[in-house]
C-alpha cells in the first residue's frame, strides 16, 4: 500500500470533525493547511458542508410543523374547554374609511336638496322679475316723488301696478322697507323688504291694482315683532295712481257720447 494513501485517509477521517467543529486548535489549523494543497479534501469538505446544510434545513422544517401541530392541538383545547371568544372586531381603518363614506354620501344628498332648493328659489325670482317686466311694459308711466333720492318708475294699467325702485336706504335690522296701496276705503301691505332681500337698495314687484289711489314705499320700524298696519310718515317714495282713474273716466266719457 502506499504510504500516501494512508496519509491521505487520515486527513479525509479528519474532514467530518473539520465539517463539524470537532477538532481541536492544533488539528483544525494543520488541516486547514492541508486543504490549501489538497483538491480531493476540498471536495469531500465542500460535499459535507452542503449535506449538513440540507439536514440542518430538514430540522428546521421538521421543528416548524411541530410547532405548528402544537399551537394548533392548544387552540383546539381551548376551544373545547375556554369560553367562546369574542368575535373578531372590524379593523379600525376599515371603520373609518365606512364612516368618511357615509359622511359623503349624506353630504351629497344635502348638496342635491339644497340645489333643488336654491333651484326653486331662483325659479320664483324669475317668474316675479317676468311678471314685473310684463308689468312695466303693459301701462302708463305715473308721476311718482322720491324724497330721499332714491329713482325708479311705477307703472299702472287700471288692473295691475308694477314698481321698479333703485338707490333706497338699506334698512337697518329692526327695521322694514314696506310698499303700501292706498285704495279708497283700506291701505294695505303688499310687499316688506329686509336688508337681506334687498343690499343694494333696489326693490320691484307687481300687484293687483284694486282702484288703488297712491302706491307709498316707506320705512318702518318694527315694534316687538310687528309692523304697524298703517304707513309711517318716513315716505321714500310716492307714485300717484290717479291718472290711470281719470284716462279711464275719460275713456268712458268719449264712449257715451259716440254715437257710433
Amino acid at each position: 500500500m502506499d504510504p500516501r494513501d494512508t496519509e491521505h485517509d487520515r486527513w479525509e477521517s479528519l474532514a467530518v470533525d473539520h465539517v463539524l467543529g470537532g477538532l481541536d486548535q492544533a488539528s483544525a489549523s494543520a488541516f486547514r493547511r492541508h486543504l490549501v494543497g489538497c483538491p480531493q479534501c476540498k471536495a469531500q469538505v465542500a460535499e459535507l458542508r452542503d449535506l449538513a446544510g440540507s439536514l440542518e434545513d430538514a430540522a428546521r422544517d421538521e421543528r416548524a410543523v411541530l410547532a405548528l401541530r402544537t399551537r394548533a392541538r392548544r387552540e383546539v383545547d381551548e376551544d373545547d374547554e375556554g369560553p367562546e371568544p369574542p368575535p373578531r372586531s372590524t379593523p379600525r381603518r376599515i371603520v373609518i374609511a365606512l364612516l368618511v363614506i357615509g359622511v359623503a354620501v349624506l353630504g351629497l344628498a344635502a348638496h342635491n336638496v339644497h340645489l333643488r332648493v336654491q333651484q326653486t328659489s331662483l325659479e320664483d325670482v324669475a317668474d316675479r322679475q317676468q311678471a314685473v317686466l310684463q308689468g312695466l311694459g303693459s301701462g302708463l308711466v305715473m308721476d311718482t316723488v322720491f324724497p330721499e333720492g332714491a329713482s325708479g318708475v311705477v307703472v299702472a294699467d287700471g288692473d295691475r301696478v308694477a314698481w321698479s325702485i333703485t338707490d333706497l336706504p338699506v334698512p337697518a335690522t329692526d327695521q322694514r322697507v314696506v310698499v303700501w296701496l292706498a285704495e279708497p276705503e283700506t291701505t294695505r301691505r303688499v310687499a316688506v323688504h329686509t336688508a337681506g332681500s334687498m343690499p343694494d337698495g333696489a326693490i320691484n314687484g307687481v300687484e293687483t291694482e284694486r282702484g288703488a289711489e297712491t302706491l307709498l314705499v316707506t320705512r318702518e320700524t318694527i315694534d316687538g315683532s310687528r309692523l304697524a298696519n298703517q304707513p309711517s310718515d318716513d315716505v321714500l317714495a310716492e307714485a300717484d295712481l290717479g291718472l290711470v282713474r281719470r284716462l279711464d273716466e275719460r275713456d268712458d266719457e268719449v264712449g257715451a257720447s259716440d254715437p257710433s
